[in-house]
Formats: structure tokens, C-alpha cells, sequence
């Protein structure tokens, strides 16, 4: 009964590719999920279904590096490792911001010193409603709306603060429909 399935990596990671004038490949990124395989791990009531997933910039290479990622993805905040490891973001806004007001310093710094460093993070298997406390303490105490999810203690994605929320509204609204649907089935109206 046990049948043996193949699996290779591009059932994991998906890069939509495009290609710029110098025939360089652009990369584009949405705030879901790259794959079916990965779309479908979790329930949409689990923070991994809310993760999406970039490859970590390492700290110490230059800004230049995150303004150059950060045109290549439509994403609004990358993760940044240091000695392997996911220390914290580095927001669009923020590199942004460098970008425009102080160029001759901005051209010398690494990564890491842009990056909102963030001690806390969440699981891809626990449920949203059971960690929002966890995800609003981690927005106000390191300042960031986003912040890292790992699987089995690695990194598995980045997540927003504003997701979070949607996606609670989201869920509420289908249970309150659904509530609505069986009351109704129960009381059905009298003509």
C-alpha cells in the first residue's frame, strides 16, 4: 500500500521569473505562499498559511543588496541572518527612507544597521486566534509590523502584523456566516 512519491525541489520553491531589459532575471514574490505544496500545508487558521517566504539577506553585505532585492519582489520586508540565523527585518520603508535623505552614509552601511532586531517569533503550526497576543506584544515592543515564523526551528517565512489581522476578520466573518446558516436551519422563518 505504500507507494513511493518523488519529490523534487521546485514542488517547494516556485520563482515566477521574468526578464528585465539586460536580460537579468527579475524575480516576483506575492505575500502568499509560493507553491500549491506550500499553500496547502497548513489551514488557513494556522499562522504558516499567512507566511510568505524570501530568502534571508545576510547582515553584513551592503544596503545596496536589500535595494536591489527590494526591486526585484513586490515584498515589503525581507529577513536579514546573521551567523545563519534570522535576527530580525529590514522593511521597504526603511531602506527607502536611507535611500532618499542621507545617500553619501547610506552608500557605506551594512544591512544590520538598518534592521529592527526581533527576539520573538511564531510557529508556522500554531493557530493565529491562540498567538495574536504573542504577535501584538512582538509589533510593540520591537516596533516592527513584521516579523519571522519558523517550522521545526527553521525559518519558514515572514509575516505581517496587517495579515494577521485581516486574515483574524477574514475567519470571524466565515464562522459568524456559518453560526448564521445553522441558526437559521434551526429556526427557519415562519410565512
Amino acid at each position: 500500500m505504500n507507494e513511493e512519491i518523488e519529490v523534487s525541489m521546485d514542488d517547494f520553491i516556485e520563482v515566477n521569473s521574468v526578464y528585465s531589459e539586460e536580460n537579468k532575471p527579475v524575480h516576483e514574490q506575492s505575500t502568499t505562499p509560493q507553491t500549491a505544496a506550500i499553500a496547502g500545508k497548513y489551514s488557513v487558521k494556522q499562522v504558516g498559511s499567512l507566511a510568505f517566504f524570501c530568502e534571508p539577506l545576510n547582515g553584513n553585505a551592503p544596503i545596496e543588496t536589500a535595494v536591489r532585492h527590494f526591486e526585484q519582489t513586490k515584498a515589503n520586508a525581507l529577513p536579514v541572518e546573521e551567523n545563519d540565523h534570522v535576527i530580525g527585518v529590514i522593511p521597504r520603508d526603511a531602506v527607502d527612507k536611507s535611500k532618499n535623505s542621507f545617500w553619501s552614509n547610506f552608500s557605506s552601511s551594512k544591512i544590520i544597521d538598518r534592521t529592527t532586531r526581533i527576539d520573538g517569533s511564531l510557529r508556522a503550526e500554531d493557530y493565529i486566534d491562540a498567538v495574536m497576543d504573542e504577535a501584538w506584544d512582538i509589533t510593540n515592543k520591537y516596533g516592527s509590523k513584521y516579523f519571522p515564523v519558523y517550522e521545526r526551528k527553521a525559518f519558514y517565512g515572514l509575516i505581517s502584523y496587517e495579515d494577521f489581522i485581516s486574515s483574524t476578520r477574514e475567519i470571524r466573518d466565515q464562522d459568524l456566516g456559518k453560526a448564521a446558516a445553522i441558526q437559521k436551519s434551526f429556526f427557519p422563518d415562519e410565512e
